[in-house]
């Protein structure tokens, strides 16, 4: 279609900084969003998903497939952290999971990611073992129970604008690692499990599902209440007013980043990691 992507692999690196020091299997979920209306982007090819070896060599779908007529959300596996005495994180959450999005997408669209924890659950022998039956609300494996950590966007356009050679000729795409800023929900609350602070994963996507977007896209939608640039004294107070009468909240951002790549399917040359921010495409 006039105006369409072309397919894009995206590979999902690692968390980058500090989301929280009680996380144990941490797994990302990914949104391919219309950031006007939230809703999932509508599909035409019957897989518009595949999952990626650590060649880039597609293995299999990213979601599974039902009668429905959006691309679903898809997540990477949950990634076990290793702790040393005192119960200190060792290592930071790094996934390095590729993925084809073979759907060729309308200008404007959004990805947004979820940082999410599976829920670890004590047997009778006192053993801590994750959720067995893991699915990510996809309708595939994925976990019933998870804490939310943080979400963050990428502009799919503006990304392979600055990735280069969609037209798959001439010179390569740029491949980068962009990093991005990831926020705290303001929103959406672990309360689905009282006190707990879990959400059930089968509930939230059969809400989902009934309204055609992602939760996390409430976290989106205000985004325009703050662009973490400095303003003026009036300016803020104006803000201040607009955010308490229809409710927003302001922004605040984690102690952390999600590296992520993003270019067109096509042969792709190495370059140096860059930051990006919330909506931003990566600078040269």
């Amino acid at each position: 279609p006039v105006g369409a992507t072309p397919p894009v692999r995206l590979v999902v690196h690692r968390v980058d900084g500090s989301l929280s020091t009680s996380m144990c299997s941490p797994f990302v979920r990914v949104h391919v969003v219309d950031p006007e209306t939230g809703h999932w982007r509508s599909r035409a090819s019957h897989c518009p998903v595949l999952t990626l070896d650590d060649a880039g060599h597609p293995v299999g779908r990213a979601d599974v497939a039902e009668a429905c007529g959006h691309i679903r959300p898809f997540s990477t596996a949950p990634r076990a952290l290793r702790r040393v005495r005192g119960g200190v994180l060792r290592e930071s959450p790094t996934w390095d999971e590729g993925f084809l999005v073979v759907e060729r997408l309308p200008a404007g669209t959004v990805l947004l990611f979820e940082v999410l924890d599976l829920v670890q659950e004590r047997t009778q022998v006192g053993v801590w073992r994750e959720d067995a039956d893991f699915d990510d609300g996809s309708g595939g494996p994925g976990p019933r129970h998870a804490v939310r950590l943080g979400w963050c966007l990428l502009s799919l356009d503006r990304a392979l604008e600055m990735a280069g050679g969609q037209d798959g000729g001439g010179a390569p795409p740029t491949e980068r690692r962009m990093r991005l800023q990831l926020f705290k929900y303001r929103y959406l609350r672990n309360v689905s499990s009282g006190s707990k602070g879990w959400h059930a994963l089968d509930a939230v996507a059969e809400s989902e599902e009934h309204t055609g977007r992602p939760g996390v896209f409430t976290e989106f939608a205000d985004g325009a209440v703050d662009d973490g640039q400095p303003v003026g004294f009036l300016t803020s107070v104006w803000m201040a007013l607009r955010r308490r009468g229809a409710g927003m909240k302001r922004r605040e951002r984690c102690e952390a980043v999600l590296e992520v790549t993003a270019v067109p399917s096509f042969e792709a040359r190495i370059a140096s990691p860059i930051a990006v921010g919330p909506g931003e495409a990566p600078q040269s």
